[in-house]
């Protein structure tokens, strides 16, 4: 925990290895990308190893917000990874795409991700009073609303805890089982 940044390159190995040995690789992640001491440099070197593994889609956690929000979308905006977002808002914009669809032949795969409400207490920076988080079940409902029809199978991509997490799969499984 107290030095989080070792083995990306690692990682991107395994990705390669992964995607050259499957057909049909989706990667994902679900926030947190940052850890919680402000370093700039070492937080722009990350997010370039990021840059290189492509991944599909991510939710901001509370830590990608440490070095503010101009940070943010100066750095995590231009990503070639697309942030796929139901309940964060700046400037009553919501950051990122509601969803996102991925194609696997004739498979359709729509992502879509929340963070906890009330994780915005754990933010430490500026982004702290510049976001809104908008209530995630409200979000949420509407977004799986949207998707409907649209694709064959749902992600959720959860940045809200593993106790949440479970609560939103019982609340929400009725829902997506139509897909």
């Amino acid at each position: 925990p107290s030095t989080p940044y070792g083995a990306l390159e690692k990682r991107a190995v395994i990705i390669d290895s992964v995607r050259n040995s499957e057909k049909n690789v989706l990667l994902l992640d679900s926030g947190d990308i940052l850890d919680i001491v402000v370093n700039t440099l070492r937080h722009k070197y990350v997010l370039q190893a990021y840059q290189y593994m492509n991944y599909d889609a991510w939710i901001a956690g509370d830590q990608d917000f440490i070095e503010g929000i101009e940070f943010f979308n100066k750095n995590y905006m231009n990503l070639n990874m697309t942030l796929v977002n139901t309940n964060i808002k700046y400037q009553d914009q919501l950051l990122g795409k509601k969803f996102t669809i991925k194609k696997f032949g004739e498979i359709k795969i729509g992502i879509t991700g929340v963070i906890q409400s009330d994780f915005h207490k754990y933010i430490y920076s500026d982004a702290k009073e510049s976001i809104q988080f908008i209530d995630q079940n409200k979000a949420l409902k509407s977004v799986l609303a949207e998707m409907k029809g649209q694709c064959d199978y749902v992600v959720l991509l959860s940045h809200s805890g593993i106790d949440h997490d479970k609560l939103i799969a019982a609340r929400y499984s009725n829902d997506v089982d139509s897909y």
